[in-house]
């Protein structure tokens, strides 16, 4: 089944791991930079989605 999965999915696999680790980055930024790390988190959010449009 992994095997499956893996094939079906290598073609989204770049985009996949780009969201993936940018959505990580956010979470270990927050972590750390909780109060500091909010406001930026929404301005690179925001940036992504203008960068998506």
């Amino acid at each position: 089944m992994l095997h499956k999965k893996s094939k079906d999915v290598s073609c989204a696999l770049p985009f996949l791991s780009s969201i993936t680790s940018f959505f990580f980055y956010i979470c270990m930024y927050l972590c750390y930079h909780k109060y500091i790390g909010y406001r930026l988190t929404l301005i690179v959010i925001i940036m992504y989605i203008l960068k998506l449009t």
